[in-house]
Formats: C-alpha cells, sequence, structure tokens
C-alpha cells in the first residue's frame, strides 16, 4: 500500500468515526430526553399512595418499554445504519456535496487496489491523481457536513426543564417517584397482603435528627382494649417503656394506631411496641447529627493604597469593621462532611462557598456593609440549625480634611505681596496630592470669577517657582514640615509673593486648599478647605489702623503702669509692718499671696502687649509700611516689657505652709525689699516704655508716610513704563498699517505684469511683533487707584501738620520737630501748586480714551512732582532724627560731667576718712555723703527721662546707679555709726563705681552721636545706603527739572552751564558709589541678589552724568533719570524684602527654642490649682470668720496620716 492509499484510509476512518460518534451524542441526548420525560411522567404516575391495578401497570409498563424501544431505533440504531462502512460515507458526501464521483472512485480503488495495478503505469497515475483530489475534498470536510444536525437549542433547552422537573419532583415527592419505579419495574408484583392480627411497627423514615423529637407509630390488628406500650433501647442496654397515645382513627384504617413521642433524640435506638403478650417487630432508628459549623475564621486584605497589611482574624467576632474594598476570605470547619455551603445576607442576596469536606471557605469584597448568616448542608440534606448572625461594616474611606490658615490673621493682605501661610491636610489612610485653588475678585466686579488651581508638588519643596494665572501671576514656594504620620498627614508652610497681581485697594484675593485621598480604584476623594479672604487694603488705612490700636495700647500700658503703682505701694506697706512684725499672721501672708497673683497676671498682660506690638510692626514691614529702625526699636520695648522677677517672695509664701521650714523675719524682710524693688524696676521700665512707644508713634506717622509716598513713586514709574510700551506698541502697529498698504500698490502692478512678488517686498522679521502685555482698562483702574492713594496722603499729611502745631502750641515738641514741621508745610504746599494728583486721574482718563502716548506724559510730570515731595520727606526726617539723637547725645554727656563732679567729691569724702573715728567729728563727712547720694538719686531720676533707641542700655546703668545709691547709703550708716573701715570701704567701691558709670554714660553717648552720622565708624547697610542715594537722586532730578525750565526760558548761560556741571559730577559720584554696591551684591548668595542689574543702572547715570556734562538737559535725560530713581526705589524695596526674609527666618529659628506656655502633661499644675483654691476660699472668708476657718483646715490636716519613712508630703 503507497503512502496515498494509507492516508486517505486514515481520513475516511476519522471521518466515519467522528460522524457516527456524532450520531451516537445526537441520540443519546434526544433518546436521554424525550425517554427521561416519559419515565418521569409513568414514575410519578404509578407511585401513588394507591396500589394501581395489575392490568393498568402491565399496560404502562409496556407501553414505555415499546415508546423508548422505538425512540432507540429512531434515534440511534437506523441512523447508525446507514453510516456502517466507507462505501455508506462516500455515497452520503456524493448526495450532499456532488463531488463528480470522485470520492467514490477513490473508495473503490481502496478497496479494488489491486486491479488498478495490473493496468499500468499510466493508470497508477491516474489513481495517485485520483486520490490526491479525494484527499483535498475530504480535507475540507468534517463531522457536521457529513452528519447535518437541527439546530440544539430546542434540544438543550428541552433537556434542562426535563432535569429541572426532575430535581424538583425529586424534593418535593421523592418517595412517588421511587415507588412508582419500583412497581414498573416488577409490575407482576401485586399489592402487599395486609397483615390480619398482632402489632406491627409503621415506618418513620430514613433517619431522625438529633435533637428532634421523634414519634414513633404501631398498627395494632389484635383484639383487646388494654393499651399499648412504647420500648426502646439504646445499643445493647435494657429496654426502657414510654408512654403511648392512641391516634384517632380514620374510618379507611384497620385496627388502631399507637403513637410515642421520643423528645431530643441523641443517639441511635431500636424500638418495638407491645401489647400483652403481642410485641411488634425490633427497628432500628439512625440518629443523624446536624452539621455544625465551628472555628469560623478572617482574613481581611484591605486595598493596596491603604497600605494596610492583611489581617488575620483567628475568631471572626459578632461584628468587624473593614475598610471599603477590602476582600474578606472566610474559612470554617465542620463536625462533619457537608456537600454545600452558602452566605445569605440580610437583603437575601446568596454566595455560595466552596465545601470540601469538612472545611468550607468563601471571599467577598467589602463594597458595602453586610449581615450574613453562614449555612452548611450534608449529604443528608441536613442544614445546620440557628446560624449565628455576623456583621462586617465596610468603613467608608472618608474625604481628607485640608485647612488652610495664616498666622495671626487679619483679613487683610500686605502690600510688599509677602503673604505666609500654613497647609495641613490629613487623611485615613494619605494623601495623595495637593493644590492651591485662587481666584481674584475686582472691588468693581459683580459675578465670581473662576477658580484657578496651583499644584503642589513634593519635588517643588524648597524652590521658588512661577505661577501664572489669566490675569497675572506670582512667585511661591513651598516647605516642608513633617507631621505625625507622613503618610496619612501633609504640612506645608507657603510662601507667597504676590507683587505680581497688581491687586489695588478693594480688590479681594480667595484662597482655597483641595486636597485628594489616595483611593484607588474609583474617583479619589477631594476636601476642601475653608476659603481664605483676603483684602487688598490702601496704604493710608493701613497707618490709619495702626495709629488707633497704638493709642489704645498706649492706654492700656498706662492702666498697667496704675497697677503697678498700686501693687508697689502695696509691697512697700507690707515691708514697712513687717518692720514692725517679723513674724507675718494668716492675714499678711493672704496678702503676699495675692501680691504674687497680681504681679504674675501684669507680667503675662506685658508680654502680651509686647508680642502685640511686635506682631503690629511686623505686619507693617510686610507690607513696607515701616523701617528696620522701628522694628529694633519694637524689639527693645519688647525688652522693657520682659523682666525676670526674684522667686523669693514665692519660695516665703510656700515655706509658711511648712511648719518645720518657716522663714524667719530676715528671710521675709529680705523677700520683700527685693519684690519691692523688682516692681520699682518695672515701674520704671514701664515709663520708659511709655516715652519710648509715643516717640515711636510719632516717627512712624512719619516713616508711614514717606514709605507710602515711595509705594506711589515705585508704582507710578510702573504704570508710566507700560503706558510707555503701549504707546509704542501703537506705533508700531500704525507703521506696520501704513507699510501694508503702501505695498498693495507694487503687488498690484507686479500681478498685471504677470510677475510674483518675491521676498524683498515681504516685510523683514520672521514673527509678527508680540503684543503688549498691557491692558489700557486695567492700566487705567491702577492709575485711578494710585490717585486716591495720593489723595488719602495728602489727607495724612494735613492731620499730621495739625497735630505738630497742636504739639507747639502746647509746649510738648520734641527737638528737630519745629523743622519737620516746616518741610511739611512746604510739601503739602508743594503738592497743592504741582496738582500731580489731577495728573493722574487725567492720565487715567487718557488711558480709557485708548491714548496712552498722553497718559504717558501725564504720569512723567506727575513723578517728577512726587519726587520733589519725597525729597523734602525725606530731608525732614533725617533732620529730625538727627536732631534728637544729638540732644539725646547732649543730655548723656551733661549727667555724665555731673557725675564726674560727683565723683570728683566722693575722691575728697574718701580721702578725709581717718582711721580711727571714736574721737573725730564725723557729722562734715556724714552730710558730704548724704549730699553726693541726693545728687546721684537726682541723676538717676534725670537719667530715667532721657529716652533713646536702645533703652534696655540705660536701664542697665539705671541699675548701677540704683547700686551706687545703696552703696553710699551704706557709707552714710557707716559715718553715722562710727565703723571707720565700712566708711572707707564703701567710699572707696562709691568711688570706683561712679567712675565706671561715668565711662558707661560717655560710651552711650558716643554711640548715640555715632548712630546720627557725627563721626560714625559703623558702616551702614544696603538698605541704609539705598535710602541715602534715592533721597539724592529725587534732589537731583528736582535740581535738573528746575535747570531744564530755566534754559527752555533765557538760554544757556554761564551760571546755568555751571550748574549743569556740577549735577553731571553729583551724578557721576552717585554711579560711582552705585558701583560699589553692586560689588558688595556680587558676593551675596544666589538666592538674596537683589533684583535687577545694579551695574547697568550705574552705566546709565554715568551717561546722565556725561549728558549733563555736555549741556543737555532736555525731557529725554529727565525722564532717563525718573527711570534711573525707580530702579533705585525698586532695589532699595529688594533689600527691605530680603531683610525682612531673613528676619523672619531667624525669628522662626528662635521661636523653637523661646518660652512656653502651658501645662507639660494632663497632671501638670493640678496641686497649684488646688492649693489657689483653698486660698481664695479663706480669702472670701469674712474677717470675724478667718480665724475658725484657719483652725478648720488645721484640724483636717491634723487628721491626715504622717509621711512614710524619710519622705514628706508637700502642702
Amino acid at each position: 500500500m503507497t503512502r496515498g492509499t494509507s492516508t486517505l484510509a486514515r481520513y475516511l476512518d476519522g471521518l466515519l468515526g467522528r460522524s457516527r460518534r456524532r450520531l451516537w451524542g445526537h441520540g443519546l441526548a434526544t433518546l436521554g430526553t424525550v425517554g427521561g420525560a416519559a419515565l418521569l411522567a409513568a414514575a410519578w404516575t404509578a407511585g401513588g399512595s394507591v396500589w394501581p391495578a395489575t392490568w393498568s401497570l402491565w399496560g404502562l409498563a409496556l407501553s414505555l418499554g415499546a415508546f423508548l424501544t422505538l425512540l432507540a431505533i429512531r434515534f440511534l440504531v437506523l441512523p447508525l445504519d446507514e453510516l456502517r462502512r466507507h462505501s455508506d460515507l462516500v455515497e452520503r458526501l456524493e448526495r450532499t456535496g456532488n463531488h463528480a464521483n470522485v470520492l467514490v472512485a477513490a473508495e473503490e480503488s481502496l478497496r479494488r487496489s489491486t486491479l488498478w495495478q495490473e493496468r499500468g503505469t499510466a493508470a497508477v497515475v491516474l489513481l495517485e491523481r485520483l486520490r490526491r483530489r479525494a484527499l483535498e475534498i475530504l480535507s475540507g470536510l468534517d463531522a457536521d457536513t457529513v452528519v447535518p444536525l437541527p439546530d440544539r437549542r430546542p434540544l438543550v433547552l428541552a433537556m434542562a426543564l426535563v432535569l429541572a422537573a426532575t430535581g424538583v419532583l425529586g424534593t418535593l415527592s421523592g418517595g412517588e417517584l421511587r415507588r412508582g419505579a419500583g412497581r414498573l419495574a416488577t409490575p407482576w408484583q401485586g399489592p402487599p397482603a395486609p397483615p390480619t392480627g398482632g402489632i406491627y411497627g409503621l415506618a418513620t423514615g430514613p433517619f431522625a435528627v438529633a435533637g428532634d423529637t421523634v414519634t414513633l407509630q404501631a398498627i395494632d390488628l389484635a383484639d383487646g382494649d388494654d393499651a399499648a406500650v412504647c420500648e426502646v433501647r439504646l445499643g445493647t442496654g435494657l429496654w426502657q417503656r414510654i408512654s403511648t397515645s392512641l391516634v384517632r382513627p380514620s374510618t379507611r384504617s384497620a385496627g388502631r394506631t399507637w403513637q410515642a413521642r421520643v423528645l431530643g433524640v441523641r443517639d441511635d435506638l431500636d424500638w418495638r411496641f407491645r401489647r400483652r403478650a403481642m410485641v411488634s417487630p425490633v427497628r432500628h432508628l439512625e440518629v443523624r447529627e446536624r452539621p455544625l459549623l465551628a472555628a469560623v475564621s478572617a482574613r481581611v486584605e484591605p486595598p493596596a493604597y491603604t497600605r494596610i497589611a492583611a489581617q488575620d482574624v483567628a475568631e471572626l467576632p459578632g461584628w468587624l469593621e473593614v475598610p471599603t474594598g477590602s476582600r474578606v476570605s472566610l474559612r470554617g470547619r465542620t463536625s462533619h462532611a457537608v456537600v454545600r455551603a452558602f452566605m445569605v445576607d440580610s437583603t437575601g442576596d446568596t454566595l455560595v462557598l466552596a465545601a470540601d469536606s469538612t472545611h468550607v471557605t468563601g471571599s467577598f469584597t467589602a463594597d458595602r456593609s453586610r449581615v450574613f448568616r453562614l449555612h452548611v448542608v450534608d449529604a443528608w440534606k441536613l442544614t445546620n440549625a440557628s446560624p449565628l448572625r455576623y456583621r462586617i461594616s465596610a468603613a467608608a474611606d472618608e474625604s481628607p480634611v485640608a485647612e488652610l490658615t495664616r498666622p495671626h490673621d487679619d483679613g487683610l493682605l500686605p502690600l510688599g505681596g509677602t503673604l505666609d501661610l500654613q497647609a495641613a491636610a490629613d487623611d485615613d489612610y494619605g494623601v495623595a496630592d495637593l493644590a492651591l485653588e485662587l481666584r481674584i475678585r475686582g472691588k468693581r466686579e459683580t459675578g465670581s470669577a473662576p477658580w484657578q488651581r496651583v499644584p503642589l508638588l513634593d519635588e517643588m519643596a524648597g524652590t521658588w517657582i512661577r505661577a501664572d494665572l489669566d490675569v497675572a501671576g506670582f512667585r511661591w514656594r513651598m516647605l516642608a514640615v513633617a507631621g505625625d504620620d507622613p503618610p496619612l498627614q501633609r504640612r506645608l508652610a507657603l510662601e507667597l509673593q504676590l507683587g505680581d497681581l497688581h491687586l489695588v485697594a478693594g480688590d479681594v484675593l480667595e484662597m482655597a486648599l483641595v486636597a485628594r485621598d489616595n483611593r484607588r480604584p474609583g474617583p479619589p476623594g477631594t476636601g476642601r478647605s475653608r476659603v481664605l479672604r483676603f483684602l487688598a487694603p490702601s496704604a493710608s488705612d493701613l497707618l490709619a489702623q495702626q495709629e488707633e490700636s497704638g493709642e489704645a495700647r498706649q492706654d492700656e500700658l498706662a492702666e498697667m503702669q496704675r497697677r503697678g503703682r498700686e501693687l508697689g505701694e502695696d509691697l512697700e506697706r507690707l515691708t514697712r509692718e513687717l518692720m514692725k512684725n517679723p513674724v507675718p499672721d494668716w492675714g499678711r501672708q493672704q496678702e503676699m499671696e495675692d501680691a504674687l497673683r497680681r504681679r504674675s497676671r501684669l507680667q503675662e498682660e506685658l508680654s502680651r502687649v509686647a508680642d502685640e506690638l511686635a506682631q503690629e510692626l511686623e505686619n507693617l514691614a510686610q507690607s513696607e509700611l515701616t523701617s528696620e529702625r522701628q522694628l529694633r526699636r519694637s524689639e527693645e520695648v519688647g525688652g522693657l516689657l520682659q523682666q525676670e522677677n526674684s522667686d523669693r517672695l514665692s519660695d516665703l509664701v510656700n515655706r509658711f505652709e511648712q511648719d518645720s521650714d518657716r522663714p524667719d523675719a530676715a528671710e521675709v524682710s529680705r523677700a520683700l525689699r527685693e519684690a519691692s524693688r523688682d516692681q520699682q524696676e518695672m515701674a520704671r521700665r514701664l515709663d520708659a516704655a511709655l516715652d519710648m512707644l509715643a516717640r515711636m508713634e510719632r516717627q512712624q506717622d512719619m516713616e508711614g508716610m514717606t514709605a507710602l509716598l515711595e509705594q506711589v513713586l515705585r508704582k507710578q514709574q510702573e504704570l508710566a513704563d507700560l503706558s510707555r510700551e503701549l504707546a509704542e506698541q501703537d506705533s508700531a502697529t500704525e507703521g506696520e498699517r501704513e507699510g501694508d498698504a503702501a505695498d498693495e500698490e507694487p503687488r498690484d502692478m507686479a500681478a498685471a505684469d504677470g510677475e510674483s512678488p518675491g521676498e524683498e517686498t515681504q516685510p523683514p522679521g520672521d514673527e509678527p511683533a508680540q503684543a503688549s502685555e498691557a491692558d489700557p482698562q486695567e492700566l487705567a483702574r491702577r492709575q485711578e487707584a494710585l490717585a486716591q492713594e495720593l489723595e488719602k496722603l495728602s489727607e495724612r499729611l494735613e492731620k499730621a501738620l495739625e497735630e505738630m502745631r497742636e504739639r507747639a502750641e502746647a509746649g510738648d515738641q520734641e527737638p528737630g520737630e519745629e523743622a519737620q514741621r516746616e518741610a511739611l508745610e512746604e510739601a503739602l504746599e508743594q503738592l497743592e501748586q504741582q496738582l500731580a494728583q489731577g495728573d493722574m486721574q487725567e492720565a487715567a482718563a487718557q488711558l480709557e480714551q485708548m491714548d496712552p502716548q498722553q497718559a504717558a506724559q501725564m504720569q512723567e510730570q506727575a513723578m517728577r512732582d512726587l519726587g520733589a515731595l519725597y525729597h523734602v520727606m525725606l530731608e525732614s526726617q533725617e533732620a529730625m532724627q538727627m536732631a534728637l539723637q544729638m540732644n539725646q547725645a547732649r543730655s548723656l554727656r551733661g549727667l555724665a560731667a555731673d557725675l564726674l563732679e560727683v565723683s570728683g567729691r566722693q575722691e575728697v569724702v574718701a580721702d578725709k576718712v581717718p582711721l580711727e573715728l571714736r574721737e573725730v567729728r564725723t557729722l562734715g563727712l556724714t552730710r558730704d555723703q548724704h549730699r553726693l547720694q541726693k545728687a546721684a538719686v537726682q541723676v538717676r531720676d534725670e537719667l530715667a527721662g532721657v529716652t533713646t533707641d536702645s533703652p534696655m542700655r540705660i536701664q542697665k546703668q539705671l541699675k548701677k546707679l540704683d547700686g551706687l545709691i545703696e552703696e553710699m547709703g551704706q557709707a552714710v550708716r557707716s559715718f553715722e555709726e562710727n565703723r571707720a573701715p565700712a566708711a572707707r570701704s564703701y567710699s572707696r567701691r562709691s568711688l570706683a563705681n561712679v567712675n565706671r558709670i561715668v565711662i558707661g554714660l560717655l560710651t552711650e553717648a558716643q554711640m548715640v552721636s555715632g548712630s546720627s552720622g557725627q563721626g560714625s565708624s559703623t558702616p551702614q547697610s544696603a538698605a541704609e545706603q539705598l535710602q541715602e542715594m534715592v533721597r539724592q537722586q529725587a534732589e537731583l532730578n528736582g535740581a535738573t527739572d528746575e535747570l531744564r525750565r530755566m534754559l527752555a526760558d533765557r538760554g544757556m548761560s554761564q551760571e546755568l552751564r555751571a550748574g549743569m556741571e556740577r549735577l553731571g559730577e553729583q551724578q557721576a559720584r552717585m554711579a560711582e558709589h552705585m558701583r560699589e554696591v553692586a560689588e558688595d551684591e556680587r558676593i551675596q548668595p544666589e538666592g538674596e541678589r537683589l533684583l535687577g542689574d545694579l551695574g547697568a543702572l550705574a552705566r546709565d547715570m554715568e551717561t546722565v552724568a556725561g549728558d549733563l556734562d555736555s549741556g543737555l538737559a532736555n525731557d529725554e535725560v529727565l525722564a532717563r533719570q525718573e527711570r534711573i530713581l525707580g530702579r533705585m526705589l525698586d532695589a532699595r524695596n529688594s533689600v527691605r524684602r530680603r531683610d525682612y526674609s531673613r528676619r523672619r527666618e531667624s525669628r522662626r529659628a528662635t521661636a523653637l527654642y523661646g518660652r512656653q506656655t502651658g501645662p507639660v502633661g494632663p497632671d501638670a499644675g493640678r496641686e497649684s490649682r488646688r492649693d489657689a483654691l483653698r486660698y481664695e476660699s479663706l480669702e472670701r472668708a469674712p474677717l470675724a470668720y478667718r480665724e475658725l476657718v484657719r483652725r478648720y483646715y488645721a484640724a483636717l490636716d491634723s487628721l491626715q496620716p504622717g509621711p512614710v519613712g524619710g519622705e514628706e508630703d508637700l502642702p
């Protein structure tokens, strides 16, 4: 046999086998479905409770057999008989496919292979070609082609219905089906013959369930009226009797039926019924236990994003809380093997569990809270009784809680634009990201602006970032602060530089923090903080608010001063009384305690006032409305209000409660003297603080107006530059339009000649001109707000001038205030004559009319007028400061001269003290020493009235003078007591102390005069240098403007030529100074350098100096000078921001080690509170009953048990 022959034979065998198997499957399925339905119907019909007749049972059985036989012949025998051989297969394929008898011929060649081989080689070749063709046909055929079957869906549906019916009837009428099948299998057997006598037990079922009540029955066919009894036996034990009862007989039943009830069966038993000698056959009752589900455990696998480890619960409790989305796996063990297990919750939903012998497992996702019970079913269809109720609560992933706060929030936006915020976000599983949302609402806007989002990413920490909004942009940086639990908490410190937003007074900036958690999958939870609203105030409003708070603070300090004096008087009174009676009674002790409480409260209030003052000036510095000098003065005031008092008096009061360690009279007197001395020093500090605050308020008024004018100048310069850029852009746009119109005619001519325009005809430039960022309407709005700010400044100047006039009339003027008043009058006169406010309003109107060129000219004129006013105010402020410092230095030198005179006289007294005073008249020495002591007291009182910028150093000198006065008093007493060595020692020490105090006062005078610029060797800071240069540049700009007007009126003259040369030299010196400042700034760290190029500014100043030297003083030179002044103001503002940033960071660092308040723990201060209540109750007692109350507490103390061992309990 050739290879082709064997391949063809295999193909035919395989196709024939598959086709026959297909016929077998279809036939068996049809036979099972139809025959099963017929068998089910016949069994149910024959399985009734009444035995059917024999003929009907035979007819039903034979009919069922015939029907099944016909089904088998129709769907199995005949179809298979048609496909017995290969020839049958190919004939069917030829009938269905019409393959030109190729397959028939190929099959015949397999059966008669020798016939083809005998006919020669050509026949063999044709045979091979025939078989290959047959193989090609067979390779494309399958069993579906050979045996096409009808649609399977009706057969499958019928099969499912038969199976469902079988299951339902088996559950409901299983006994009838089994009984009917048995009757059909043996139709020749008739019904069982009924018994004719005796007692017989009735069937009770295959088994009984443990714990149930079983009813046993027997039929009694014998005669007699006596009752039957039931006997049961466990295993091989004895029979036990159970009472029976007679069941009501039915009309059809024969005999009587007895029944017995066995309660709570647990084990297998044998049972029978007995009546007289008759005993029923012994029957066995099998008892089966219900399956018991025990040891239910769980494994909770929270979602991965929660970062919570999987938890194994050894015993599932009745209530368990798990994170939403957790995978809960249940595992239980049963008392015996079960076949099914399922979980049913309170809503009726069922979850099938896996049952493997005695183990039950299953899992579900806790996407919601579930209340469920676990059911198990064994092979005998017994279920567990009373399954336990479990509740698994799905703890929802709450949205994060976001909080955005601002320390010491007053609802106002600092004018400097620096805003510090604290951001915090907490979540139960983790904060994924944070974002800051902002929007700006203008004063005139009625609708709500959209929120704009700024993401806060961890990689941005510590870096300044530019955030661009729709209207403008701002800079911000983020500092991460460690929280208690970093994955769940995020703490950020935000610093925002909002100056570039160009908010005007009345605008509102709204901010909110948005936090999103790490919920996966599903949308993340979002939490939003409350909206912080910051109103952009005007500088005048801030200054007015600070002035009101300053007045209230002075009134508050005056009240504290009064209370401090009363406290000092009470302490002095107690000291005098204790000198008469050294042992204080209970009433004096209560007064001491009251003095301690009053002193503590006073100290706390003083600390609060100092903190409020520092915070207020910090806010002003943040708004660029005060100077570094004012901040240093506020620190000095805070130092004055902070005093460390002696604890001797409080220790003394505590010792009064201890009988074993009561203080003596000397200790009491010393403690009261120290407390009185501390209170006197506090009163002196309060006086100094009040004087300094009054002077600070007056100076802050001028500082604020100067800073306000500086801001107006800087903003006006910025607006002028933007208007000029807008005008240049309009000019360029107009020029491009004219050029395009001029190019239209050559293009038309070229088109008429048939020529295409070349690249030469295109306008130069690769890109169109960029539009300016300036919006005329926005510039007009800012210009109008600036004009209103200048109007408020004018009002404040008038008010300050009026106050100076009132002080002058009352004789309460400070040195240099007269010159400042004249300067303010001159400034107001210039402001009214120059009409700078009108120029600003006119510029705003021109911008609204889209005429930026005219607006720029009006703004430049306003810049010149404001520069002249700024120069006048700086000059007056510096003059007054210098006059004050010179007056302070003069006062200190005068006091030093007085003390030097005292020193000379003290030296004379010390030299006159003999070695022995017994026989020497000391009245003169005593009188001289006493006069020197009075002189020292007078010097101390005068020094206390001197107010400087460093009052703490003055307080140190006052403390030294207190010591000097006390030593001189000791010398006076030594003279009076004729103690020569002591008198000589105190006199010499007084002399040394006087000389040291003189040196200290002279040093302080030198420092004060040095700070005023008279011979000072201390280098100026960058801010001070730039402020001085700004003043000089403003003066220079004013002089240049005046020369320009004179040159326009009279022409060039020798006098004007000389004046211009002097201005050029002054501008050149300023350029050199600016170059030095630029060199100093190059050594600063990269992040702390000033904004702008100071070197380029110095070159511009040199250019202006060259123009002035050459006699050029026109509008262009003056405009360059104004731009130089604006850039210098920007540089000075940058220095102030840098210094304030350093100061703030330094304050943050020192705050870690600052004074802590509040209790350390939950029990801190409990004893002190208890003692305070005790003393308070005694203090409230009337005078007539205080002795009785004291005895009452003494009796209570005596009832307490004594100390154990060597320990003692404090009262």
